[in-house]
């Protein structure tokens, strides 16, 4: 009987604290307010911040994009700085048989934090005859300095760097943009195949597209100076057509180095973005120091070597003043000497008249 009665005590115990969680629980979720509670708001914005990434995604109507993610709308940085790292898998050297071209980041004569520094070392072809897109080079009215046009039985070489289409997420850059800042070396003049770089849309073997619109940058110290000062490069390709048939599956920036070069700096270049016909651009991919000013001015380079040019000027001067110097002694030991005779004739007359 006692058994039985601890029993019921621990049965009425037990049914009396169920009862009671029970009571707990419904109070609470009675009195739980879902719509001011910070995680279920953090949640919540965070599943909306999602959508709105996909949301914001590049609409690219671009039938030449393979990969999406490698794009965004609304950015200002550039798809390549080079201030960081990584640009490196984004860049290809091409080296003719007699030229050899280094690549480094420079930040003493950079546009803005680092820029992409190409140096050439030995020596082109001869014939500039050899080279690609020599039929592009014209002289001041406009005639042809080489070839009038590309011969399809001839192999022409090409140098330089190379951007490709498959590893900014392309098929290929038709429809496609590439600008960027650059300035030519000091040193290029007489150097480069009519003292001019060329931007050119290239097939996947890296050879010229007949059809294809190239750009042109030529050594220019005047008015619109782009050695002493970084100038706008602008490469647009155009869409495939029926009279475009060949896929621009690589960027080619030649660099026609036709004499000898001994670690020369070619060019510089910074800032390289490549912009869709959808308005989409490249994401960046090597980190954009965007804190460090652009320099819109003249490099440090350029200003030493106008220094020197100023010295050779003033060179001239002091000889033409020595010449007046010259002259003015002269003269002193002219009037001099008349002075000396005159006095001398003086006393020579004077003795006269009292002797």
């Amino acid at each position: 009987m006692g058994l039985l009665n601890r029993m019921s005590a621990f049965v009425i115990a037990a049914l009396m604290a169920c009862t009671t969680a029970m009571t707990v629980f419904a109070d609470y979720a009675d009195d739980y307010d879902y719509g001011t509670d910070e995680n279920a708001e953090a949640e919540y914005d965070e599943e909306n911040d999602n959508e709105d990434e996909e949301d914001n995604s590049p609409e690219i109507s671009d039938k030449y994009v393979t990969d999406a993610s490698k794009f965004t709308l609304g950015s200002d940085e550039p798809t390549l700085s080079f201030d960081m790292s990584g640009w490196e898998d984004y860049i290809e050297i091409v080296d003719n048989s007699g030229v050899k071209f280094t690549t480094t980041v420079d930040n003493k004569s950079a546009y803005q934090g680092q820029s992409l520094l190409i140096k050439a070392s030995g020596k082109g072809s001869v014939d500039d005859n050899t080279l690609a897109f020599n039929w592009e080079c014209t002289d001041s009215s406009g005639a042809p300095l080489f070839e009038s046009e590309p011969d399809p039985n001839k192999n022409y070489s090409t140098m330089g760097i190379v951007f490709s289409a498959e590893k900014f997420g392309l098929e290929c850059f038709n429809g496609a943009t590439l600008t960027f800042k650059y300035r030519l070396g000091a040193d290029t003049k007489n150097l480069l195949m009519a003292n001019t770089i060329i931007a050119a849309p290239v097939d996947e073997n890296g050879n010229y597209i007949s059809e294809a619109k190239v750009s042109k940058y030529t050594y220019n110290t005047a008015e619109s100076n782009n050695v002493a000062t970084y100038a706008n490069a602008v490469v647009s390709v155009a869409e495939l057509s029926d009279t475009n048939t060949t896929p621009a599956s690589k960027l080619l920036l030649m660099l026609p180095v036709h004499a000898q070069a001994d670690d020369v700096e070619i060019v510089e270049i910074d800032n390289v973005t490549l912009t869709l016909r959808s308005g989409a651009t490249g994401a960046n991919v090597d980190g954009y120091n965007k804190m460090a000013a652009a320099n819109e001015g003249e490099v440090e380079l350029q200003i030493k070597k106008e220094v020197n040019e100023v010295k050779l000027t003033e060179d001239k001067e002091p000889l033409s003043n020595k010449l007046r110097s010259a002259f003015g002694i002269t003269m002193l030991v002219v009037i001099g000497l008349g002075v000396v005779v005159g006095i001398v004739f003086a006393i020579v007359k004077a003795k006269k008249r009292f002797y």
